[in-house]
C-alpha cells in the first residue's frame, strides 16, 4: 500500500551497515593508494572541502564523545589556500560551517591529504 511505498523511499537514502562498511573500505583503499597531489586536486577544491566537512559532521556520534561538546576548528591547507571550517559538536549531533570559531575547544591545522588519511584510519 501507500505506507509500503513511503517506507521504501525512506530506506533508499540509508545505507545498510554492511554497505557502509564496504564503502568505508573502498574510501580507505583509494586514499591509501593516492599520493598527496591527486588527493589535493580531488578533494581540495571548495566543493570537495564543503562536502568533506558536512560528511564529517554527519558521522559525529555524541554517544562516543564522552562529555565533550563545543566547536572544533579546522584549518586545512588546500591547493587554493587555507580553508577554515568549524564543526560544532553537541549532545544532539554536529553541524559544520565555514569559518573560525572564537570559542573553539580544539584547533587542528593539517594539509588536506593528511586530514583525509587520518579520517579514513
Amino acid at each position: 500500500g501507500a505506507g509500503d511505498a513511503a517506507t521504501t523511499r525512506a530506506k533508499k537514502g540509508r545505507r545498510s551497515p554492511s554497505m557502509a562498511k564496504r564503502v568505508a573500505g573502498l574510501q580507505k583503499s583509494a586514499v591509501a593508494r593516492m599520493s598527496d597531489r591527486p588527493l589535493e586536486l580531488l578533494i581540495g577544491n571548495r566543493i570537495g572541502v564543503r562536502a568533506l566537512f558536512h560528511a564529517t559532521a554527519r558521522m559525529y556520534q555524541p554517544s562516543k564523545a564522552a562529555d565533550f561538546s563545543g566547536p572544533i576548528e579546522f584549518t586545512l591547507e588546500t591547493p587554493h589556500g587555507p580553508e577554515v571550517w568549524t564543526i560544532d559538536c553537541q549532545p544532539t549531533g554536529a553541524k559544520a560551517h565555514r569559518g573560525e570559531s572564537p570559542d573553539a575547544q580544539l584547533r587542528l591545522d593539517a594539509g588536506i591529504a593528511n586530514f583525509l588519511r587520518i579520517g579514513v584510519g
